[in-house]
């Protein structure tokens, strides 16, 4: 059998990748369902970047309280024991009312 030239890896094999993508939705002391969606890209070893966008209502699903939306960029590459991060959120909604 003649020898095969080994196959090459797929232009998209090294592309940066995500590296989590999830959809959430949870209960919170019963009174609150919080659901959303949260995002995480690491485009080499040195940078990644977040996202997540959450809504607030109440235990029905009903009335609505507040949506937050985090975004931050994270650069690993200093030294192995220090990564610097920077974020923002953003918090938009109603005030939540004195139930107990």
């Amino acid at each position: 059998m003649a020898d095969m030239p080994p196959k090459k890896a797929p232009k998209h094999a090294n592309s940066p990748k995500v590296k989590h993508l999830g959809v959430f939705s949870t209960h919170l002391n019963q009174r609150f369902l919080l659901c959303g969606a949260d995002f995480r890209w690491d485009p080499n070893d040195n940078w990644r970047f977040t996202f997540q966008e959450a809504f607030r209502f109440d235990e029905e699903g009903e009335d609505f309280y507040y949506k937050h939306t985090d975004v931050g960029v994270t650069y690993k590459g200093i030294t192995d024991w220090l990564d610097v991060s920077m974020r923002f959120r953003g918090v938009f909604g109603t005030a939540i009312d004195n139930r107990s």
